[in-house]
């Protein structure tokens, strides 16, 4: 997919690649493109760190890069000063490739860094803006599957960042496996911030539109455009539907749990078809559910849906272990990679997955070990946002159980109707806590370690 669209670039120069304020045309692209690989073939980098957010400018610049052969190291600005600080020391870069204000702020005198929270940076062999990068166009490339195209980093700790090394073919893989979920002949725009979605709409001709940061920004811009696809985190649709929003065409939420009533709503709202997508940095992507086939009382666990073609997967002592042509096969330390145990509890029936929660997440009540995930999908009810498990320290060896649910709305009789569910489902609730989720990371997921803390100051 990606050497395609390198050769045809300058197909339909007229037609555009983004809307809206980032309004651009594919020879426009193109040029953008070109011009990179030309600054990069002037540097000749091993790997090139960019920090930098989603756009034209910075899909250009990783289109140039795999083109030229150079490994890009992906870090999200928006993951806090120390994350990216703790990517760059892992990936070790010839060149930081930043935002134009981020530049500024990364290479300027300490008054300015230390307000900003940011470190040193100046440590570096080069920090450049994207705007200047540049050559002479460079309009020929030469790619093998085999080459390290993409690092992208998981949600490690600051002190102990794991990347994994994407290939040219599994990302091509991948690529592949999301253009599937989408309709090439649709007529409106593919409403995404991830490079991952960004990529296939390209490569299937549908242009892009970066969602607003704003719910009722974003509300509007839905309204105004009518998407043909969206693909947001889950906390960004709920904020998106609590404003009121109204959706079109075929909406995809990925990155944190999907809840059966989270697709409901979509479908509610407008959507065609909404699906819950299941990924992982090391294997992106891997399954996919459409509301129609999850169900929220399902004993099995949380639907995950069928895996993609492609996907290898196998249950081991509970725990979901995966391969396959969309699997990263090095890590940034250069260590090859099998196969990945993914930490996830889960049941498999032929190509079909359900999740059953985390290993680490294990709750201990007498002689009973509770895995949060498989309850929590069934404790989403009507007026439920999120709902967690959490296991709170108790005067003995047992853990509390306590639920922390998000609620949609005024709570009325949620708290009852929450107990009465727990106990139908065999759990036995110490407490009930009515709270808005803490969330953390470029993700948004849940952070359990977060919502622990809130609930033990609540419940002191």
């Amino acid at each position: 997919m990606i050497e395609e669209l390198l050769q045809d670039l300058r197909a339909r120069p007229d037609a555009l690649v983004f809307l809206g304020r980032d309004r651009i045309t594919r020879a426009e692209f193109a040029d953008l493109v070109w011009t990179f690989a030309g600054g990069l073939r002037a540097r000749n980098p091993r790997n090139v760190a960019l920090v930098a957010r989603p756009g034209p400018a910075t899909l250009a610049f990783a289109l140039a890069a795999v083109g030229m052969g150079v490994r890009l190291d992906l870090v999200d600005p928006r993951g806090g000063t120390e994350l990216v600080q703790g990517r760059l020391e892992a990936a070790v870069p010839d060149v930081v490739v930043a935002e134009p204000w981020l530049r500024f702020a990364l290479k300027g005198p300490g008054w300015l860094r230390r307000p900003l929270g940011l470190p040193d940076w100046r440590i570096w062999p080069e920090v450049v803006a994207i705007d200047d990068v540049g050559g002479a166009q460079v309009r020929r490339f030469a790619l093998t599957p085999e080459q390290s195209a993409l690092c992208v980093f998981t949600s490690g700790t600051t002190d102990d960042p794991t990347g994994v090394v994407h290939s040219l073919a599994s990302l091509d893989a991948g690529f592949g496996m999301v253009a599937s979920l989408f309709d090439a002949h649709a007529e409106g725009p593919v409403v995404a911030d991830t490079f991952f979605a960004m990529l296939p709409a390209i490569a299937l001709g549908l242009p892009v539109l970066r969602p607003a940061s704003r719910p009722a920004a974003l509300a509007k811009q839905l309204r105004r455009w009518r998407p043909s696809h969206t693909y947001l985190t889950p906390p960004r649709w709920r904020a998106l539907l609590a404003a009121g929003g109204t959706v079109t065409g075929r909406t995809f939420a990925g990155s944190a749990p999907v809840t059966a009533e989270l697709l409901g709503r979509l479908r509610g709202a407008g959507a065609s078809e909404a699906w819950g997508v299941y990924a992982m940095t090391e294997v992106f992507p891997v399954a996919a559910v459409e509301s129609s086939n999850k169900d929220a009382d399902d004993p099995l666990g949380d639907h995950a849906g069928r895996l993609f073609d492609g996907v290898e997967a196998r249950v081991e002592g509970d725990e979901l272990i995966l391969a396959g042509t969309s699997m990263a096969p090095r890590r940034v330390d250069g260590s090859w990679v099998d196969e990945v145990p993914t930490g996830d509890l889960a049941h498999l029936d032929g190509r079909e997955l359900w999740l059953r929660g985390r290993t680490k997440d294990m709750i201990l009540q007498g002689a009973t070990n509770i895995y949060p995930g498989l309850y929590e999908p069934r404790l989403t009810l009507d007026g439920v946002d999120v709902a967690l498990l959490l296991g709170i320290p108790g005067e003995d060896a047992d853990e509390r159980l306590v639920l922390l649910a998000q609620p949609t709305g005024a709570p009325g009789d949620l708290e009852r109707r929450l107990i009465r569910r727990a106990r139908e489902l065999g759990l036995r609730l110490d407490a009930v806590v009515l709270d808005e989720v803490p969330t953390s990371g470029r993700s948004d997921k849940p952070d359990r370690a977060a919502a622990r803390a809130l609930v033990q100051e609540r419940l002191a």
